[in-house]
């Protein structure tokens, strides 16, 4: 498996991509508080409810699982080789690919004073204009150590000053001194006691702050509410969500070679024809299965496509190599609007492929 971080739109994706219409938002104390309203309460719900509508896609990492199932003991105060041995597993297994920053662990946990090795959670918020990461901390955490290192790294300190909840600036510089290769997802960063905000643009962040004063709505109250229903009390390790038909373009068919396009266009015909997807999610769980829920306007739609996408998830992976059979076994229902396929992996994770284009049973 090539290491990688996840594509950020924009700065890695070609061009005709929407702009992310709003981005991460944070949870702080002193300000509008986002919670779960009905369904589940989760980390990965808790997670979601901090973004709101309008998000392209969105990459989820829980941190707290990721280090239960292969980081037992891994901590802050692990040394160097412990750390990179749990990374190595981690991304042996297939579970950091949502990550935007899990290859900087160490100088995060060493320089920054937060890191994949205590924090709760981490969710990516991507559009062409950029993106933005929130990182959950642990529950006795704080923001003043963090505001100091920051300080101390040659962030310029927000007018307000520190505890201020407001934006902290970087540069090139800044960046080059802290670590190695560090992304400019870095740039600026706003810290509290619950959340560490960053992002490669100040604008983002000051919008995304903006925003939870404006008391938008949260990702839940739109079009992710019926997913996140049949994802139920689950505790995914790892997602990727599309919370709007972005998903159509994300994982299209156009992606693929001409020749496999029409290869792919035969066998959505042969399968009955499939419509377009109003949102998506495709989830790693602790038991090694990948939920890949796919949602419609209406459940009438989902109950026609279901045999179809079914077939599709059952026969060749066109546009990659070999079949999904080779891949994994796959069985599902529907549930509402959403179609749900339950995927078990028969050798390898296949949690990267699947939600990387092109991919021949999501298609629109």
């Amino acid at each position: 498996m090539t290491r990688s971080r996840p594509v950020v739109l924009g700065l890695a994706a070609v061009g005709g991509l929407l702009a992310l219409a709003l981005v991460a938002i944070l949870v702080v104390a002193g300000l509008r508080a986002i919670g779960v309203v009905g369904g589940p309460d989760t980390r990965f719900t808790r997670s979601l409810a901090i973004l709101p509508e309008g998000s392209l896609r969105v990459s989820y990492i829980d941190w707290t699982g990721v280090r239960a199932e292969v980081g037992e003991g891994i901590g802050p105060d692990s040394d160097a080789g412990d750390v990179a041995e749990f990374l190595d597993r981690a991304f042996e297994a297939d579970l950091v690919s949502t990550s935007g920053l899990w290859d900087t662990t160490a100088t995060l946990a060493e320089v920054y004073g937060f890191s994949a090795l205590d924090a709760q959670s981490e969710v990516l918020a991507q559009g062409s204009q950029g993106a933005v990461t929130a990182t959950r901390l642990p529950d006795d955490a704080s923001a003043e150590p963090i505001e100091d290192a920051l300080a101390e790294l040659g962030y310029v300190e927000p007018s307000g000053g520190a505890g201020a909840q407001q934006i902290w600036t970087g540069d090139e510089t800044v960046l080059a001194q802290a670590g190695p290769s560090l992304p400019a997802l870095l740039l600026h960063v706003l810290v509290t006691d619950e959340w560490v905000l960053t992002s490669d643009s100040a604008g983002l962040l000051d919008e995304a702050a903006g925003v939870l004063l404006d008391d938008a709505d949260n990702a839940l109250e739109g079009s992710l509410a019926d997913l996140v229903d049949v994802v139920g009390d689950r505790e995914p390790l790892a997602a990727l969500v599309w919370p709007g038909d972005f998903v159509c373009e994300d994982l299209a068919m156009a992606q693929a070679a001409t020749p496999d396009q029409q290869v792919a266009d035969n066998l959505v015909e042969e399968a009955g024809g499939v419509g377009p997807l109003s949102s998506a999610l495709i989830a790693a769980f602790p038991d090694g299965s990948v939920g890949a829920l796919m949602g419609y306007e209406d459940a009438d739609r989902a109950r026609r496509d279901f045999d179809a996408r079914l077939e599709l998830a059952r026969g060749d992976a066109v546009g990659k190599v070999g079949t999904f059979p080779e891949r994994f076994t796959v069985d599902g229902g529907v549930e509402g609007s959403v179609v749900r396929l339950e995927l078990e992996p028969v050798g390898d994770p296949v949690m990267s492929e699947i939600t990387r284009g092109p991919v021949l049973f999501a298609t629109c």
